[in-house]
């Protein structure tokens, strides 16, 4: 669990609370071990992916069709950049659902909405807090600032009592 000292320095009482409920959430909820099992499943496939198409790839290129010479790397390197190209989308939407995830557990265990929305608006000074929805599936491993204070904002919504 990380929060930075400058998160620290300029974050209210209930925005740590709540950044910290949502930190501890990712650990009960298990996302450490769902990165580490999606890291070796992609890892595996993509090895296996560049073994298998090496030699297509490399003779497209006018190159040896040898995976061990070390004058094949920039293909090695090619296939990579292609096998992450695909992989990269799927990765951070799983990432973005187990972000949602542990917003929805410090929502419920700490019950500090707010707090997670004013710490979520303060991010909006390094990252752009509404990007496009392709954008946003393509490169974002967090949904979008907008999004997630929207959400907080209906947890609270939806529960009065709380």
């Amino acid at each position: 669990m990380a929060i930075s000292d400058i998160a620290l320095d300029e974050a209210t009482l209930d925005e740590v609370k709540a950044v910290t409920g949502h930190e501890i959430g990712h650990y009960k909820l298990g996302h450490v071990w769902d990165g580490v099992f999606l890291t070796i499943v992609v890892v595996m496939a993509s090895f296996f992916i560049a073994d298998k198409a090496f030699n297509p790839v490399a003779r497209l290129f006018g190159a040896r069709e040898a995976i061990g010479d070390p004058t094949t790397v920039p293909v090695l390197l090619f296939l990579v950049g292609v096998i992450a190209m695909f992989t990269q989308p799927v990765s951070n939407t799983l990432s973005r659902m187990n972000e949602t995830e542990a917003d929805h557990y410090s929502y419920e265990m700490v019950n500090l909405p707010d707090g997670m929305a004013s710490a979520l608006v303060k991010t909006a000074e390094y990252r752009n807090p509404r990007p496009g929805t392709l954008e946003e599936w393509l490169f974002y491993t967090h949904p979008s600032v907008e999004r997630r204070v929207r959400a907080a904002m209906e947890w609270k919504a939806s529960h009065p009592e709380s």
